[in-house]
């Protein structure tokens, strides 16, 4: 359940920092892969789904089975999606800092973009939906492949909708924040997020204010489970989950001040706030 506090943060969610475009900072790459590999992978991708679709035709099962699989198929997917999220992405349990340079906090920008997306909860808007569809499916092209040599029809299909249920999930992730910024979402996710089939966006936000918990990035299914594990080991060990990013910011600042000095794909200097779970412009408060 959300505090008074966490509801008035709720309130205050467009003073973040939308993303890096907007903040003026170029970056060198959309997302993982360098643009011009992008350019070419996105030729391939509809070969790549169309060889997957047709294994999945050409070793077709009991439908009512194949509704089973691909439930669980995207169940499972969200459960990856929430591990992913809390122990990689959001790297949760790190006791790592980052360097400190004349004041700045010295924060290495891997992902164009995507990057450290709790300094900038809307920077997915900035990297469009053909990188992140060919970046995902050409990541998972290996995988794909090794799947299809799988002899047992139950197996192979049910790890092939999982691929493709995780190669779904930074789509559902990206306009997820796309809602809640009222900037226009494809009709056909706006319908799946309304019914909770992919991640809602409110529900989503409660990651980012509360900075910690609800990590499920494709619909958010694996949300309460997760959670649970997660405050009993905090509570029952003391160790609490926390992004990165956010405890550096919380732990160094200097009357709230943030200063970062971005490396990498993206270069370049801020000085903003934190505020609560959340970074914030300094002419905001």
């Amino acid at each position: 359940m959300l505090t008074v506090y966490n509801l008035f943060l709720l309130t205050t969610c467009m003073e973040t920092l939308s993303s890096f475009k907007e903040s003026g900072f170029v970056s060198k790459k959309e997302w993982v892969f360098p643009n011009h590999y992008v350019f070419y992978m996105k030729f391939l991708v509809p070969f790549v789904l169309a060889g997957v679709f047709y294994d999945i035709y050409q070793n077709s099962i009991n439908k009512l089975l194949i509704v089973v699989i691909i439930y669980y198929a995207y169940l499972i997917a969200d459960y990856i999606t929430a591990f992913l999220h809390c122990y990689k992405i959001d790297d949760s349990y790190s006791i790592a800092d980052y360097p400190v340079e004349d004041g700045y906090a010295v924060v290495d920008t891997m992902y164009g973009y995507a990057s450290h997306h709790h300094f900038f909860p809307s920077g997915w808007k900035d990297v469009s939906d053909s990188t992140i569809l060919a970046s995902a499916v050409f990541a998972f092209t290996l995988p794909l492949i090794l799947i299809h040599f799988i002899r047992d029809k139950a197996i192979k299909i049910t790890l092939y909708f999982i691929v493709l249920f995780l190669i779904m999930a930074p789509l559902a992730h990206k306009y997820a924040h796309e809602k809640l910024h009222e900037r226009p979402t494809p009709f056909i996710i706006d319908m799946l997020s309304s019914y909770g089939i992919l991640l809602p966006p409110k529900k989503h936000q409660t990651h980012h204010v509360e900075n910690n918990y609800n990590w499920g990035l494709l619909s958010g299914k694996s949300d309460p489970i997760l959670n649970f594990f997660v405050r009993k080991i905090c509570n029952d060990y003391k160790k609490c989950p926390m992004e990165k990013t956010i405890r550096h910011a919380k732990e160094n600042s200097v009357d709230n001040i943030v200063k970062i000095k971005f490396v990498g794909d993206i270069e370049g200097k801020l000085v903003c706030k934190i505020n609560g779970n959340l970074i914030v412009k300094i002419d905001s408060l």
